[in-house]
């Protein structure tokens, strides 16, 4: 029975590959993240949750939370409408959920899970610098800014994301501080303080004493 249920994994894995990641729409990080966070048995999730985050890349984590919870009500025989593939997209999904009684992650755990969405560049006494992955993240990191991409709007973050800038938040924890850097698909970088104004990269690497 093992290894029927292995046969039928790997096949599904491998068709799911063939479509996403040889086609270069997903990553193959990506879509081993996915694939790790499809909580049913036979990984049959995994399909839909790449075509969601092929709609939209700026969040692989919060598909998977909410799969995980989708998955959870599944079990519980909660829902009406039980296949997965019938849901149009992730915002199909949450509004079925939101009317569920499912045990909901904490305001703590959440802010956990969030925190998981960056790569950290440097975190000592000093400084913190992260690269956020996440609209989520680009909010708590980028908390009391004015930076467009920490704000309401979640259309400035995808924009910085299409256009295929990489964004660096540094926390000076000495002068609490925050700073954003933009850098472009050509390298070039753009510096923003806590108030969204411009700042010499330069000015900014000798006040915090980066050589």
């Amino acid at each position: 029975m093992f290894d029927e249920l292995y046969d039928i994994v790997r096949e599904s894995m491998a068709s799911a590959r063939d479509k996403y990641v040889k086609t270069g729409k997903v990553s193959e990080e990506v879509f081993n993240q996915l694939v790790s966070g499809d909580p049913s048995r036979k990984k049959k999730f995994v399909e839909w949750m790449v075509q969601q985050y092929v709609k939209d890349p700026s969040r692989p984590q919060h598909i998977i939370d909410t799969i995980v919870l989708f998955n959870r009500a599944l079990m519980r025989n909660k829902l009406e409408q039980k296949d997965l593939y019938t849901y149009a997209d992730i915002s199909a999904v949450e509004e079925v959920l939101s009317k569920l009684e499912l045990d909901k992650p904490s305001a703590t755990q959440k802010k956990k899970d969030i925190k998981k969405d960056v790569d950290i560049i440097r975190d000592d006494e000093r400084m913190l610098i992260i690269v956020p992955k996440s609209y989520e993240a680009s909010c708590l990191y980028g908390a009391n800014t004015k930076w467009c991409t920490a704000g309401t709007t979640r259309s400035y973050w995808n924009d910085y994301y299409d256009k295929g800038s990489r964004l660096y938040y540094i926390i000076d924890k000495k002068a609490n501080k925050k700073y954003a850097v933009e850098v472009s698909p050509s390298g070039s970088k753009t510096v923003y303080d806590e108030l969204d104004h411009t700042v010499s990269f330069e000015a900014l690497m000798k006040k915090l004493n980066v050589k």
